[in-house]
């Protein structure tokens, strides 16, 4: 009687680990890329820029209705700038909160990167002869300008 033993061959060779591998990382390429989650983030940061924006403009914008084109009427911070300013309260800049809270808004929105306690991180321009008044956000990403005229 003859037994014949047989050796079972299992296991991956190296040469399918590395294609294995390979093909991995491609497809996780194309994914990352895809999705892209710092770009992701970045777009969501300036929809958040968009809506304080906005939110401001519009505060600022009834206030200045309110009072007939005198928004400095009752307010600490005076007259609107003429010249593009920094909003918040350190100085060089123009504390429109004190023109705004508690009648307009219950907190003044800041930016989400570069907004500080001093600083919302946005600016403010006004335009007598128009009557507008010009909110942006200039540390907006992906190349965007985000300003809004009211």
């Amino acid at each position: 009687m003859i037994i014949k033993i047989y050796k079972s061959k299992s296991g991956f060779t190296l040469v399918e680990l590395i294609i294995t591998v390979a093909i991995a990382a491609i497809i996780g390429g194309i994914v990352f890329a895809f999705f892209n989650p710092l770009s992701q983030l970045a777009r969501g940061r300036n929809n958040q820029r968009t809506t304080h924006i906005n939110i401001i403009a519009s505060a600022a914008k009834e206030r200045l209705i309110e009072y007939r084109g005198a928004f400095g009427t009752n307010c600490s911070s005076g007259p609107l700038p003429a010249t593009t300013t920094q909003i918040g309260t350190g100085a060089g800049n123009y504390n429109l909160s004190a023109c705004l809270i508690p009648n307009y808004l219950t907190v003044m929105p800041q930016d989400p990167i570069t907004g500080t306690a001093t600083s919302t991180g946005y600016t403010i321009l006004y335009t007598s002869s128009t009557m507008q008044i010009t909110i942006s956000a200039p540390a907006a990403e992906l190349g965007e300008v985000i300003s809004v005229i009211r």
